[in-house]
């Protein structure tokens, strides 16, 4: 059986880790073994090690502003690097993609680098480091169009870069317990971080709940170490009308995508955000801010509505449009559910798991 190692900057519930457990779930045909760089025990590291095809859970310490940790970090990826034979390297992100591009020349193992974001973050000095994982890479996996436009622009990407659509193992659960019939529900499923905006989310809240005595808003995902979100209940006299839901597993997630009225993405940069196609599985309507990733699933006015970041009045209307036009709710929730038909790809994503990862 061929042994795979992938690579997460993490465990914890980000869109990529999630993507590489479904991976894992989805080949019965390799082993693999799972190496994050900062581990934190999450209920994702005990469904990982639950899997049946998983063989090892490696957790490396990276301590970003220590020089001679990251030098160890490295030398113990050298070791576990040595000890395995593996056929393939999955690295998720730019971290796991750089360190094993360094050491990919004493190696004999296909290394598959991820572009999952729009990079938003690079400065200069990234750009040498990041061509180092492009021209290292056997291949680069995308799960956005736009990105794969670009990649496959570049004389050094070109024959490299793929397509993975977002992989999507819908759950039948019930609604969760938190929701009633009473209250109407808007709610998203992001970790508190700069990319997904939630400062705007917070703020159309607050705006909203101030206006309507009836409307919840849920946030599901994790606070910022100094309690953001929290803090923000607290301070707006907003308790059990802006929530936040920190510890919902994997398996209960459809839960809260069952139980919302309305999907709010508020995110600033995105590849290809698996929640979306999450909300949209269950025919949930969308209200998001326009950026290269939602303009690729979401047709405005038809399946969801796009928004511009800087005009909180646009969501504000269109969040309010769906809570009170009962038609032009079903019309959009009944689009949303065929676009989802249309675009479901599960088998496709099995087969180029099998043919880039697998390598069978």
């Amino acid at each position: 059986m061929k042994k795979v190692l992938i690579f997460t900057y993490s465990d914890k519930v980000g869109g990529s880790e999630t993507n590489a457990y479904k991976i894992i779930k989805l080949s019965k045909e390799a082993i693999f073994d799972w190496l994050v760089l900062n581990s934190s025990n999450t209920y994702l590291t005990r469904e990982i090690k639950n899997c049946d095809n998983l063989e090892n859970f490696i957790s490396l310490d990276l301590t970003k502003d220590n020089f001679i940790k990251k030098l160890r970090c490295l030398y113990n990826l050298l070791k576990i690097l040595k000890k395995n034979n593996y056929s393939t390297i999955y690295a998720v992100g730019f971290l796991p993609s750089l360190l094993t591009s360094i050491l990919k020349p004493f190696f004999d193992f296909k290394l598959i680098s991820t572009r999952r974001e729009r990079l938003h973050w690079t400065r200069f000095h990234h750009k040498p480091f990041i061509k180092l994982i492009y021209y290292m890479s056997d291949y680069i996996e995308t799960n956005s169009k736009s990105i794969l436009i670009e990649l496959q622009k570049s004389k050094i990407t070109n024959s490299k870069v793929y397509f993975l659509p977002n992989i999507i193992l819908k759950k039948n659960v019930k609604q969760h317990q938190i929701f009633n019939e009473k209250n109407k529900y808007i709610g998203n499923v992001a970790n508190v971080r700069e990319a997904k905006n939630i400062d705007l989310f917070l703020s159309l809240a607050l705006k909203m709940l101030n206006k309507n005595k009836d409307l919840i808003f849920l946030l599901i995902g994790r606070d910022t170490s100094d309690d953001k979100v929290k803090n923000f209940i607290n301070k707006n006299n907003l308790i059990n009308k802006l929530i936040i839901l920190e510890d919902i597993n994997f398996d209960e997630i459809y839960s809260i995508y069952n139980g919302l009225d309305i999907f709010l993405f508020t995110s600033k940069f995105e590849g290809s955000p698996n929640v979306l196609t999450e909300a949209m599985s269950v025919s949930l309507p969308i209200v998001s801010s326009r950026i290269f990733a939602t303009e690729e699933i979401i047709k405005n006015g038809v399946n969801g509505f796009l928004c511009d970041l800087n005009n909180e009045n646009d969501f504000i209307e269109k969040l309010n449009l769906l809570l009170t036009d009962k038609k032009r709710y079903e019309f959009i929730k009944n689009n949303t559910k065929e676009y989802y038909e249309k675009s479901n790809s599960l088998n496709l994503s099995i087969e180029i798991i099998r043919e880039k990862i697998l390598r069978i």
